[in-house]
Parts: structure tokens; sequence; C-alpha cells
């Protein structure tokens, strides 16, 4: 399997988490890390070790049972990224842009249904602050993933421009 496509599940996750966070360590440093975090025994963590090991993601040195990350935590979240636009959005990312944005009409298809009397305009203002300050966010998301997914195949000015907008969409108060 090479570096590229190495697929790890939650658990090995954890185990790489504690190296890319404090670089080589021993194993069994790792395992009394994951102890107080998780509550995992020795045992368990010294097994996930050894898959990391057999999957190409960890190496192991002596003396001490060193571990080393082999890949680098970016390229893990890149894979992962990669997998949940194709599993999820059929390898679109303007899908996963779509369903994002839709999430915004919620206060305004309520607000319709409901009399004019009856709204409360406090919680309408506070939604619409709330829903502004939500699709800032994910705009701020959808660029950083763009950015990791498409960084070189698309012009510097694109992303140049992506953040204006997303800079424009935070402080100009607009539904």
């Amino acid at each position: 399997m090479t570096e590229e496509n190495i697929k790890l599940f939650d658990s090995e996750l954890k185990v790489m988490d504690v190296l890319w966070k404090d670089g080589d360590v021993p194993a069994k440093y790792v395992a009394d890390t994951l102890n107080r975090e998780v509550g995992w025994n020795k045992n368990t963590t010294y097994t996930l070790i050894k898959r990391c090991i057999n999957k190409g993601a960890i190496e192991r040195t002596e003396p001490g049972f060193m571990c080393h990350a082999l890949i680098a935590k970016e390229q893990v979240q890149d894979l992962e990224t990669d997998e949940l636009i194709d599993k999820i959005y059929d390898g679109s990312v303007d899908k996963l842009f779509a369903a994002l944005l839709g999430r915004k009409n919620f206060l305004w298809s309520r607000l319709r249904t409901q009399s004019r009397s009856s709204v409360n305009w406090n919680e309408v203002m506070y939604m619409s602050l709330l829903q502004m300050s939500f699709l800032g966010t994910v705009i701020i998301l959808l660029i950083v993933v763009l950015r990791a997914v498409l960084i070189n195949r698309l012009p510097k000015k694109t992303f140049l421009i992506l953040w204006w907008i997303a800079l424009i969409r935070l402080l100009v108060p607009f539904p």
C-alpha cells in the first residue's frame, strides 16, 4: 500500500494523533497517553501500533520501540476529505457546497409559515446573525477544503478572490 492511499480507522488515527502532536516517542508513551485520554490498556494500543506499522503508517526503531509517523497528518486529511466528497457527494465539491448552503434557508422558510404577529423579531435577528455567521464559516471551510484539494490546479488569484468573498460575507449583513 502506498503512502497516498493508506486507510486509517478512527482508533488508528488516535495513535497517529499522539505521534503527530508529540513527534517520535516510545510505544510505552503512546500507550500511557491513550490510557489517560481514552482509557485503552497497553495491549490495545500496542495492537493498533502494530496495525499501523503493517500499513506503513508508522516505523518502529530500537532501542525502546520508538515510533515514528511515516505519513503526515495533512496527507490523511486530504485522503479523508477526498473520500468524503467521493462517498457522499459523488466526487462533486459543488454538491457539497450546495448542500451546506441549502441549510441557510431554514429560518426563512419557517418565518413564511408563521403569521406576522406571532413572529419574535429578537429571535429573527438572532437567527439571522447566527445564519450569516454559519454561512461565513461554511464558506471559509469550503475555501480551506478547496485549497487543500485543488492547490496545484487553480491559480492563486482564485483563492484570493474566495477569501475576499468570505470576508465580505462576514462583514456585510445581508440574508
